[in-house]
């Protein structure tokens, strides 16, 4: 039997090594190299007394605490019948198994995980896969998921991320496809890069890195008007039938200079139009009443001041956002803004109300307005329904908007448009008619 075969044996049978062994192997790990000190927290007799009986009365504890040299402990071994052999030696004959260090296994990890994305690079060559695979070595963000899933499910990793290479390699699409059907030519699944999938999410990463090419910033958390935006920018429809706008008194104009007769017969009608997103992309340029647009957000507030304009002998131009701004509003509110129009915005004092405010004006800049974002109109349209997004309030920085905050901070209740609707009517009525 070896020296090293006897010293294992030795301690395996002797009580009180095991604990300190497991602590040998982990510090070796950490710092790559026999040092430090091993400790036992807290430390039985029976340890100390066997521990010390190798390494002499100068071992110490304090407390029920022991710590122990590394280098102290393989000086010692060499004053027993076990002299000359290391302690890593003795580690790894005791444990049956090479020790491997930390860094080494990290290093194992990492190469191993490059052979894995060579192998299905190579099956999905395309400048496109060329790019999010560069992306995914350099741990870009929109590439943890890939990462994440690697150490989860390296089979699951490999269907998932060989569909969606193979689906951002048919980018840029001849003609527009809706989502069901993009899935269906790349994995013959409709529902492959459903949203709520692994497949769906890093579809929309990968879609997002894309997008960096053309100067767009990478957002960790989208929400869903960007995830239906993201798949648009590259031709790529969701919910198109589900995502509209309301509009009334707008006219739109194609790109041969041709009006949209949609809009063209509800203004005859007198009528209201729900503009699809599919409509969306047809529309060149924006036609309003006095280049004029006033925009809310509460469908019934929206129906009562159209009501209130019918007799009227001109029609002005209202949108009605539904709430949460769809990618078929802000589409419509862009091609608004950039025909010359100024946008009067009105929405619900509230969290909610607040935030989609500034997002439009950091998207339309000087072409928004806030329409009754004010201390007065939120103290008349005052409710008992309290808010408990107060971080959100707080974290709304558009300056137009930080007397309002105030207010709402100390009175912690929402304020809705219905109660305003003939201050709307007013307002609507003098800025047309003046």
């Amino acid at each position: 039997m070896s020296i090293a075969n006897e010293a294992a044996k030795y301690f395996r049978e002797k009580k009180g090594f095991d604990r300190l062994f497991i602590e040998f192997e982990r510090r070796y790990k950490g710092l790559e190299r026999i040092g430090g000190n091993a400790i036992l927290e807290p430390v039985t007799d029976e340890e100390f007394n066997t521990i010390r009986g190798v390494i002499g009365d100068k071992l110490k504890r304090k407390g029920d605490r022991l710590s122990v040299p590394l280098l102290l402990f393989e000086e010692k071994l060499q004053s027993t019948k076990f002299a000359g052999i290391t302690l890593l030696t003795l580690l790894e004959t005791y444990f049956g198994r090479k020790i491997v260090t930390n860094k080494e296994k990290q290093l194992t990890f990492e190469q191993e995980k490059e052979c894995f994305l060579t192998e299905i690079h190579q099956a999905h060559p395309g400048s496109n896969a060329d790019f999010i695979l560069e992306k995914i070595r350099e741990k870009s963000p929109g590439t943890l998921q890939v990462h994440a899933l690697y150490q989860q499910d390296k089979k699951a990793l490999r269907s998932v991320l060989s569909a969606t290479l193979k689906a951002v390699n048919k980018l840029p699409l001849q003609q527009p496809k809706r989502l069901a059907l993009f899935a269906s030519d790349v994995t013959n699944n409709p529902h492959y890069f459903d949203i709520k999938t692994e497949a769906g999410r890093l579809l929309i990463s990968f879609l997002q890195l894309l997008l960096e090419i053309e100067g767009r910033i990478y957002k960790t958390n989208v929400n869903a008007e960007e995830i239906t935006d993201i798949l648009s920018s590259h031709g790529i429809w969701r919910d198109d039938v589900l995502n509209f706008v309301s509009c009334y008194g707008i006219r739109g104009y194609k790109d041969n200079g041709e009006t949209f007769k949609v809009l063209d017969g509800a203004i005859e009608e007198n009528s209201i139009c729900n503009l699809l997103l599919r409509d969306m992309f047809r529309i060149k340029r924006i036609e309003t009443y006095r280049q004029k647009v006033f925009v809310v957000e509460n469908s019934s507030l929206y129906s009562s001041l159209i009501e209130e304009f019918q007799d009227k002998p001109f029609m002005p131009s209202i949108v009605c956002t539904h709430g949460q701004m769809k990618l078929s509003a802000l589409m419509l509110l862009d091609k608004i803004a950039e025909s010359g129009n100024v946008i009067y915005y009105s929405g619900d004092h509230d969290p909610q109300g607040l935030s989609i405010a500034e997002s439009l004006a950091k998207r339309l800049k000087s072409k928004v307005k806030f329409w009754r974002f004010e201390t007065e109109s939120y103290l008349l349209s005052l409710s008992d329904e309290l808010f408990d997004s107060e971080t959100m309030l707080t974290n709304i920085k558009e300056p137009q908007l930080q007397s309002l905050i105030q207010v709402m901070l100390e009175h912690r209740k929402s304020a809705f448009q219905e109660k305003l609707i003939e201050h709307y009517y007013d307002d609507i009525l003098r800025e047309l008619t003046t």
